[in-house]
C-alpha cells in the first residue's frame, strides 16, 4: 500500500511603513527589510551534502545593498532614507557624512537634513565647520525654517567660558548671520519667528555688546 506525502509552504509578504518626517524633510522614511529564502544545502564534490553553517553577516554586507541601491537609482528617495537612517544609528561618522552628502546632492531642498549634517559637523569638528554646512544649505534652499535653525545653532555657540574678546567675535558672527537671514527671507510669510529670535538675541545682549 503506497502513501502519498504532500507539503505546503506559507509565503511572508514584507511591507514598509511610511511616515511624514517632522523635522522638515519632504518625503518618506523607508524601513530596512530582509527576506530569508530557504534552499537546499549544496552538494560537495564527493557527492555528500555540505551542512556547514553560513558565516555571520558583516556590517559591510548589510550596508552594501543600500549603498548600491542609492548609486543605481539616485532619484529613489526611499533608498536614501533607509541608508541615512541606518547610518545615523551606527557609529561611522565618515560613512554618515557620505550619506548626507549623497542625499543632499540629489534632494537639496530637504532642509532638515542640512541641519542634521551641520549639527554633526558641530559635534565632530567645530562651530566653523557647522557654519560651513549651514552656509551650503541656505545657498541651496531659501526658507525661513533653515535660517531659524542656522541662527539658533549660532546662538548656542555663545558660551560664558569665552573671554571678552572671544565673546565679542562670537556675537559679531551671530549678528552677521541674523542680518543675512532677514535680508534673505525676512519678508517671507512666516518670517515672524525669525524676527522674534533676532529680537530675543539682541535683548539678551548687555549694553556693551550693542551694535
Amino acid at each position: 500500500k503506497m502513501a502519498e506525502n504532500s507539503a505546503s509552504g506559507n509565503g511572508l509578504a514584507a511591507t514598509s511603513e511610511t511616515d511624514n518626517n517632522t523635522d522638515g524633510v519632504k518625503g518618506t522614511e523607508a524601513e530596512e527589510q530582509s527576506t530569508t529564502v530557504a534552499g537546499e544545502p549544496a552538494a560537495t564534490a564527493d557527492g555528500t551534502t555540505d551542512t556547514a553553517m553560513p558565516e555571520a553577516t558583516t556590517a559591510a554586507e548589510v550596508e552594501d545593498p543600500l549603498w548600491t541601491a542609492c548609486k543605481t537609482s539616485p532619484w529613489d528617495f526611499d533608498s536614501w532614507m533607509a541608508l541615512v537612517t541606518m547610518l545615523e544609528r551606527g557609529g561611522d561618522v565618515a560613512a554618515l557624512r557620505s550619506g548626507y552628502e549623497g542625499l543632499l546632492k540629489e534632494f537639496p531642498l530637504c532642509y532638515g537634513y542640512w541641519e542634521k549634517y551641520a549639527r554633526l559637523e558641530g559635534r565632530e569638528t567645530g562651530k566653523e565647520a557647522q557654519a560651513g554646512i549651514f552656509d551650503r544649505g541656505v545657498a541651496a534652499v531659501q526658507c525661513v525654517e533653515l535660517w531659524n535653525m542656522y541662527c539658533t545653532a549660532m546662538m548656542e555657540t555663545l558660551t560664558a567660558t569665552e573671554d571678552d574678546a572671544q565673546q565679542a567675535r562670537t556675537v559679531a558672527a551671530i549678528r552677521s548671520v541674523f542680518d543675512r537671514a532677514v535680508a534673505a527671507v525676512g519678508a517671507y510669510w512666516g518670517a515672524g519667528t525669525l524676527w522674534d529670535l533676532y529680537v530675543k538675541f539682541e535683548e539678551e545682549r548687555p549694553e556693551a555688546d550693542a551694535p
